[in-house]
């Protein structure tokens, strides 16, 4: 496990339950560029990405998923991916399973009803990112 993936995972469990995803995102934005940052002077950082599987603990991932990258496999668990659709078509491939819970500057917040698993979707390039978040299974 790397520094970022710990960094990610320390933030994911002291900010789990709280109220504010995109606090919890902000916080992790910020550690992970200080523990980038840090290194740079040591090695180059290359991010390390991985096929992405059918489904991540449940939820499931677009066939055209890619860039794939687990920053905490176990619980809480987080991925991020990539999809090359816009970010509406994204939102109608969740739409089924997941509420709308806000939408904040071209990000839309997507929850389970019981809170457990959390999407964030949002413009990233020509396609869209999606970020996982995973309290438990």
């Amino acid at each position: 496990m790397n520094e970022t993936t710990n960094v990610c995972a320390s933030a994911w469990k002291r900010f789990g339950d709280a109220k504010s995803t995109t606090s919890f995102l902000f916080l992790v934005a910020s550690l992970t560029l200080g523990v980038n940052n840090a290194n740079a002077s040591e090695t180059n950082t290359t991010i390390e990405t991985q096929s992405c599987p059918a489904n991540f603990n449940d939820v499931k991932i677009p066939s055209d998923g890619k860039f794939c990258q687990v920053f905490a496999a176990n619980y809480p668990a987080s991925m991020v991916l990539h999809v090359p659709q816009s970010p509406s078509s994204v939102v109608d491939f969740y739409a089924n399973e997941y509420d709308i819970i806000k939408e904040v500057k071209s990000r839309t917040f997507m929850q389970t009803q019981d809170k457990n698993t959390t999407l964030i979707i949002s413009t990233d390039g020509e396609g869209t990112q999606v970020d996982i978040l995973v309290k438990r299974l």
